[in-house]
């Protein structure tokens, strides 16, 4: 079906819309940015002109490794669409995380590249939910690796805990489960059921 003209100022004026809106940017082959949403000058808290002509290393946070854009480059100068999680870094030193997808931009002419957009969503929030599950848990694996080479006993009355080569790593599992809320706690518990054993011994106190 062919698209009326009607139909293409409605394409057009929902393709500006998405760029007031949503998280975007455009760089050159080289990846100097030539454009910027407000939606990303919001996020990132630079002025529209500190962040023309400027790399993205602007807002790196340091968080990833080389490797990690080294294969993002890889992949889009190959003419592929890239799609990840980005933690970057805003003006304020602040870190926030985007899903991003970097689609190449093709000359009819040449068939070459001629710039890359980036389109992101924040996901921060979600973000931060899931890493403070993963540290939560990353500390009772901690634990429970720590327990099998020592020792502790706990006296049931006072939850008083005697150590042996572990008081540092019961410590830190004590300080885990009281910043937890009920939920999370109900989540290791099913993950974790088994792993941990207690041995309890109220008569050495």
């Amino acid at each position: 079906m062919p698209t009326t003209r009607a139909t293409a100022v409605n394409i057009s004026e929902s393709i500006d819309a998405l760029y007031q809106i949503a998280i975007i940017s455009e760089t050159d082959v080289d990846g100097n940015i030539t454009f910027v949403s407000d939606g990303f000058c919001e996020i990132s808290g630079f002025h529209r002109n500190e962040l023309i002509g400027s790399n993205h290393r602007i807002i790196n946070s340091g968080n990833h490794k080389a490797e990690f854009f080294k294969d993002m480059w890889k992949t889009i100068l190959q003419g592929q669409i890239w799609h990840g999680e980005v933690c970057n870094r805003d003006k304020k030193g602040h870190h926030f995380w985007v899903e991003s997808t970097i689609v190449p931009v093709i000359d009819n002419t040449t068939k070459q590249i001629k710039k890359f957009i980036s389109l992101r969503i924040d996901i921060t929030e979600k973000k931060l939910n899931q890493l403070a599950i993963d540290e939560q848990f990353d500390k009772i694996n901690a634990v429970i690796s720590a327990f099998s080479q020592g020792q502790f006993d706990i006296h049931i009355p006072k939850m008083t805990l005697g150590f042996s080569k572990v008081e540092h790593a019961v410590r830190t599992l004590q300080d885990t489960l009281r910043s937890m809320s009920n939920d999370t706690l109900k989540l290791i518990h099913n993950s974790a059921s088994g792993n941990l054993r207690y041995r309890a011994n109220a008569n050495r106190y």
